[in-house]
């Protein structure tokens, strides 16, 4: 993980924000897409692909990224460097997944999670959708559809100065259907019990892949596992 600037709000200083130094960022209306795969799910690939080139309006898509182990990077070069590669309707890249968190080689579900959140740290738009290999798109979806802007209205005004001027969808799931998740965080985050989410075991709560994240959240809890564990340079994950 990178070694993140983190500045302590004064009214909030047990959730530092990092210090961002990038301007060249999209506007928060812009989405990037990451596909996070490996060798085993490669043969998904061009299906979800194809899906996405059909349903996904791309005007408003900064970027579809694959963020792949390093020994897999050259299965999918061909994607970027042949005369293909140009009839993508958005810019794609391949990533590996060692740069935002070196590791040993593992496929465990854990490490998955934990690199859907650290990639914020190289998204360029403020929020990202998180795919899995098996997500497939069956009927056309616009960003607006995604991405709902804020009423300009006087509520606005009364809003931080600093909120983003969309909010996210999520699809949305009872807790019992994840129930460990909740406490598990809570206490990796070592904030009070039930501070994430009631203890109500039937409350709809956010689901599972896809979703799409916010770049300045994710960076906040980095913040805070960065203040509390400090800087992790490596992960050797063993549970499957």
């Amino acid at each position: 993980m990178q070694a993140l600037n983190c500045t302590a709000p004064v009214d909030q200083p047990q959730w530092p924000r990092v210090v961002q130094s990038d301007t060249s960022s999209r506007s928060d209306g812009h989405l990037t897409i990451v596909i996070v795969t490996a060798r085993p799910a490669f043969k998904r690939l061009p299906l979800t692909l194809a899906a996405l080139v059909c349903h996904l309006d791309h005007r408003q898509i900064s970027e579809v990224m694959l963020l792949v182990p390093p020994q897999d990077v050259y299965l999918l070069e061909p994607f970027l460097i042949d005369e293909e590669a140009n009839h993508w309707p958005w810019p794609m890249s391949i990533m590996p997944d060692d740069r935002v968190l070196k590791h040993t080689h593992t496929h465990s579900y854990r490490l998955q999670m934990m690199l859907k959140l650290l990639v914020a740290q190289v998204i360029k738009t403020e929020y990202y959708m998180i795919l899995d290999s098996d997500c497939v798109a069956l009927w056309p979806i616009h960003v607006e559809q995604l991405l709902w802007r804020r009423p300009t209205t006087s509520t606005k005004s009364k809003l931080n100065h600093s909120s983003p001027s969309f909010l996210a969808l999520y699809q949305a799931e009872e807790k019992s259907d994840h129930d460990e998740w909740w406490p598990e965080s809570e206490q990796v985050l070592k904030i009070e019990p039930n501070t994430c989410i009631s203890d109500d075991p039937s409350l709809k709560t956010i689901g599972v892949t896809p979703a799409i994240l916010s770049k300045s959240i994710a960076l906040r809890a980095l913040c805070r596992l960065q203040m509390l564990y400090g800087k992790l340079n490596t992960v050797v994950v063993i549970a499957k």
